[in-house]
Formats: structure tokens, C-alpha cells, sequence
């Protein structure tokens, strides 16, 4: 879930969804807003009905038999639910003594009160997997074509200064309602706030209506008309590559939708 949680809080405060026909919106420059995808999807969805090692081979040099599935959720049909397939890299070994390493290295600090920088939570999400990884899922219909346009953009937009002072409030708010100790609150806006911190999305074109790559989650999250969903990928191949595969993987997704 990573930061979907301040993603929620924020579209909450900062977003007045508006009135609008489902097939029409009004972007912030005031320009008219149409969309030709207007399929009828129903949730829940389950994501792992959406993805399979056919899929990964075809557009990835994998062995079928490297491929390990990977449910990345609590409940299939939930908001949050992704579901794919993952498989060693080629420096698995080095890239999981790194992970080790910083995780040691933040717990010895925790036990032995070391002096200097501890290693944040919030940085060791950031370390390259030693897997590498193609999941879809966060399924999301939105009511109109309005609150589509909106919610997608404000969910790939980095928080301001004043956004995260709002939510900073709204997390002591939430926090203090749920009984946490002081400590415990600010353990908690710093995670939060590191997340926050590392939010960075480059805009996709050439898919759907609209396209973001969210560097944090390591996916392309789309929107075709009022549904929205992501493409985790995460592989040893470059950016441009990755982004080409995910493409080509979203089309697919909704295709079968």
C-alpha cells in the first residue's frame, strides 16, 4: 500500500468532487474534457483474474518456471488488492544482503540507541528489489468522468508544503482518536512524511486517457475514463523499456475487463 493510504487522505481534504455529465469534465484550465472508453465494470474485482505468466512471457525473457505468484493483498477483492508474478534478478544475492544490511542497521540503532542518522523506514522502500516484479490491480471506478479526471490528478500530484501541513493535522487528529502514545504519533508522521518526501511521478503519454509512472510504487497507474488501475513493474531492463512493457500490459488488462 506504500503511500495509498496519504493518497486517500489528501484527494479527501483537498478534492470538492463537481456535478457533471459522466462522459464530460472540466480540467483546471477550464478546457472541456471527453472520453471514448465507457465500459460498464462492476466491483470487486479479483486482480489475479487479470494477469498471467503468459502475459510476463510474452513481452519478458523469463522461464515459465522462475515465475513465482505474488498476491500482494489481504483480501483479492479489496481496493488496495495487486496480483502478479515475480522472479530472482540476476543480483538477487547482492541486492538482498543490501536489504539485510539497512534493515540490521535500523533495528541495532532502535536497540542500542546508536548516536547519528538511523536508516528510515520510509528510505528502505526506496532500495532496488532484489525481484523483479510485474502485479496489476488497485482497481478504482469512479462515480463520473469529473471526479475521474480529478482524484486521478490530485493522486499524481506531489503534496505542497501546505498540503502536508493539512495532512500532518488530520494524522494527529486520527492518531490521537485511535489512543496512540506521543511517541507513537510521531513515529508515525515521519513515516508518513518520508513518504511523502520521495513522491515522483512522470506523465505517460500514448495510453488511455491519462498516464502517470509513480516512482515509489515502481508502476504506470492509468485511467481509461472512469476506471483506474496500476501496472507494477519493476525489472533490470531501462525505464523507456519498462514503461513499454507496462503499456502494452495495461491494454491488455483492459481488454479483459
Amino acid at each position: 500500500m506504500k503511500h495509498s493510504i496519504i493518497i486517500i487522505i489528501l484527494t479527501s481534504l483537498l478534492l470538492i468532487s463537481c456535478d457533471a455529465k459522466e462522459n464530460t469534465a472540466v480540467d483546471k484550465l477550464g478546457n472541456t474534457v471527453k472520453s471514448s472508453f465507457s465500459k460498464k465494470i462492476t466491483l470487486p474485482l479479483n486482480p489475479c483474474d487479470y494477469i498471467t505468466r503468459n502475459m510476463i512471457m510474452a513481452h519478458l525473457d523469463v522461464d515459465e518456471a522462475s515465475l513465482e505468484l505474488d498476491e500482494d493483498y489481504l483480501e483479492p477483492e479489496s481496493a488496495y488488492a495487486k496480483c502478479g508474478f515475480k522472479w530472482k534478478k540476476s543480483d538477487y544475492d547482492e541486492l538482498s544482503k543490501i536489504h539485510q544490511d539497512v534493515m540490521m542497521e535500523h533495528m541495532m540503532h532502535k536497540i542500542q540507541k546508536k548516536k547519528g542518522p538511523q536508516p528510515k523506514m520510509s528510505d528502505i522502500t526506496k532500495l532496488e528489489s532484489p525481484f523483479g516484479t510485474v502485479k496489476v490491480g488497485n482497481f478504482k471506478q469512479y462515480k463520473d468522468l469529473q471526479q475521474a479526471l480529478d482524484r486521478f490528478t490530485q493522486a499524481h500530484t506531489v503534496p505542497s508544503k501546505e498540503d502536508m501541513a493539512t495532512l500532518n493535522k488530520e494524522i494527529d487528529k486520527k492518531l490521537k482518536e485511535e489512543g496512540f502514545t506521543e511517541s507513537s504519533q510521531k513515529a508515525g508522521k515521519e513515516l508518513v512524511g518520508g513518504i511523502a518526501g520521495g513522491l515522483k511521478f512522470t506523465k505517460i503519454d500514448g495510453i488511455a486517457d491519462q498516464a502517470y509512472f509513480d516512482h515509489l510504487d515502481r508502476s504506470l497507474d492509468v485511467r481509461y475514463g472512469t476506471f483506474a488501475f496500476k501496472v507494477v513493474i519493476d525489472t533490470e531492463l531501462s525505464f523507456d523499456e519498462n514503461i513499454a512493457i507496462a503499456k502494452k500490459i495495461a491494454q491488455e488488462v483492459w481488454d479483459k475487463l
